[in-house]
């Protein structure tokens, strides 16, 4: 991009917001490692979630599910999963809040999330919840910034704290970066990394890979699809989603 339209892009006024429904299904690649724990996990998955508009309420009725096949390097373990995960949000021009919960054979969690559109190149965030896990309830919050320095680019960072029950506490740390190649074939690839520490334990870090094809919002850019679509952030810590 050269450098004009970039300063344009960085300095143009806001989206207008995108009615109608839309949806999205991708692929990914995942790897979890906890090198002084000698852990090792592999996910390959496919998912889809789609984000439906209740008239002009405001009101956006989100739901999801995944698929994934596991890998425990060193264990000999494989098997598959599917998760399940529905939220109910309030869009407007200035930001979204809402719940949601996600649920697999796993866990539960559920939670509030809200996200601030202070600046067309910026998006704040906050959350907080509960993860059930075998009958133990823990709690987290957490936050997160996305930037956009151009409207199909997307470079987020995210921490969160979880603690309660008898399990360690655990920070993370997260990057990811989004890239949406063409608004009129919305094809995007994403990779990130997510760090975490357990108090008292072990650390480790989160890497993954993966593409994205959005339906719906003809046209549109990657920060308009992102922000009145599909929330791909959601109310769970990133490391949390993984055993």
């Amino acid at each position: 991009m050269a450098l004009g339209s970039s300063t344009a892009a960085l300095a143009g006024p806001a989206p207008a917001p995108v009615p109608g429904a839309q949806a999205t299904v991708g692929a990914g690649d995942t790897y979890i490692a906890q090198p002084q724990a000698n852990f090792h996990d592999h996910y390959i998955g496919l998912d889809a979630s789609g984000a439906l508009p209740l008239g002009s309420s405001g009101v956006q009725v989100q739901a999801g599910a995944s698929y994934h096949n596991e890998a425990q390097h060193g264990l000999a373990i494989l098997r598959d999963g599917v998760e399940v995960d529905g939220a109910l949000v309030w869009q407007g021009a200035i930001g979204r809040f809402g719940g949601a919960a996600d649920y697999s054979s796993k866990r539960v969690e559920y939670g509030l999330y809200a996200e601030a559109f202070p600046a067309r190149v910026i998006t704040l965030g906050i959350r907080a919840g509960n993860v059930t896990d075998g009958g133990e309830q823990r709690h987290y919050v957490g936050a997160d910034v996305v930037v956009y320095p151009w409207h199909d680019l997307a470079l987020a960072s995210a921490g969160d704290g979880v603690s309660g029950g008898s399990s360690r506490t655990v920070f993370d740390a997260s990057m990811r970066a989004e890239y949406l190649f063409s608004p009129t074939i919305p094809v995007s690839a994403y990779a990130g990394y997510t760090y975490f520490h357990e108090v008292g334990g072990s650390t480790g870090y989160v890497l993954l890979v993966g593409l994205t094809y959005y339906f719906g919002a003809a046209g549109a850019h990657l920060e308009q699809r992102q922000r009145t679509g599909v929330d791909a952030w959601g109310p769970l810590p990133p490391q949390q989603r993984f055993p």
